[in-house]
């Protein structure tokens, strides 16, 4: 008897610590969704910085503007011509059969005069657990851009997607895809004056302080910002 009555309290323990880790999951699901639907709400209204909690990743200087972020169907993000082979393969395989449960946006970003930054958003329904993914296309006056500029364009979407934390700092992690808005607006400005730099053809006025356009062989932009010295500088 006296193990009977010892194994109970054990049993109704491991109880209580099921049902609690099962209702922490259920809140913080509750509380990523309601997080993400404050902040499309918010990029829907083409309010970038206006929520951020810290901005000392951000100059207070940004030319670029959001001007359209909508919600689109899978279908739409699967049939666009900018999502690639390899994209389309990685989404597909990892998510399976649930494709259709997935959430698709898609964003324009633009400065004068007639640079447009196109980018296809894809946010897995355990956000943030898993982190958006982004596609990026960019055009100049309605015309395809130069290789460097494409170049560019795969640098910044490389520290979206892979290595995004070590230039933004944020402390929820339920914000990364509003802080990652705020980013590619922010460093479109740098893109931009970069390449124009380096090109010398001043079709985009310098803004923003940086040492040098590029760094390396693999032509790295200047993506960091200090705030210390109001600049931008290459991470180390």
């Amino acid at each position: 008897m006296a193990g009977v009555s010892d194994g109970v309290p054990s049993k109704n323990s491991q109880l209580c610590e099921i049902i609690h880790s099962v209702v922490g999951k259920i809140r913080s699901r509750v509380r990523s969704r309601c997080v993400l639907a404050r902040i499309t709400h918010s990029l829907h209204a083409l309010k970038v910085f206006d929520d951020l909690k810290n901005r000392n990743d951000f100059p207070d200087n940004v030319c670029a503007k959001l001007t359209s972020f909508r919600m689109i169907t899978a279908e739409q993000f699967f049939e666009h011509e900018a999502l690639t082979e390899e994209y389309r393969k990685m989404i597909e395989f990892e998510r399976g059969t649930n494709i259709d449960k997935q959430f698709y946006f898609s964003a324009t970003i633009e400065r004068d005069p007639g640079a447009k930054l196109h980018a296809l958003i894809f946010v897995d329904i355990k956000y943030p657990k898993v982190k958006p993914i982004y596609i990026l296309t960019f055009t100049l006056d309605g015309a395809e851009v130069s290789s460097s500029f494409k170049n560019d364009l795969i640098h910044v979407e490389q520290v979206l997607n892979a290595d995004f934390t070590t230039y933004v700092t944020f402390d929820d992690p339920n914000s990364i895809l509003e802080v990652q808005m705020a980013f590619l607006v922010s460093r479109f400005d740098i893109l931009l004056e970069s390449n124009s730099a380096a090109n010398g053809s001043g079709q985009f006025i310098r803004e923003h302080l940086f040492s040098r356009p590029y760094r390396g062989r693999d032509h790295q932009l200047p993506l960091y910002y200090q705030k210390s010295i109001n600049a931008f500088i290459f991470r180390s």
